[in-house]
């Protein structure tokens, strides 16, 4: 299982991520409003990964994230990040 949690709620909720067969990826869809924000994968409900193909920043505390700046027109493809009010990211 792999899920999604990040300072776009708090970091108090997991959001559940779907694997595609045909990409051999994992994704979500979130509606997010403009903003930065920092995320990681949980794997099996235990193990925090980033992913170290996309963006990166430590937090206020030291802590290594991923990163997304969410302007509301950005496409990141690299990333799988696809980004206008509706965020699509890809383990």
């Amino acid at each position: 299982m792999v899920q999604l949690c990040g300072s776009f709620d708090n970091w108090e909720k997991r959001h559940n991520m779907q694997f595609d067969h045909i990409t051999n990826q994992w994704f979500v869809n979130m509606h997010l409003v403009r903003g930065e924000y920092f995320y990681k994968y949980v794997i099996d409900n235990k193990h925090w990964v980033i992913n170290h193909e996309e963006p990166q920043r430590k937090d206020s505390e030291g802590n290594t994230n991923n990163f997304l700046s969410n302007n509301g027109s950005k496409h990141i493809d690299s990333s799988g990040l696809n980004i206008q009010n509706i965020v699509s990211l890809k383990a």
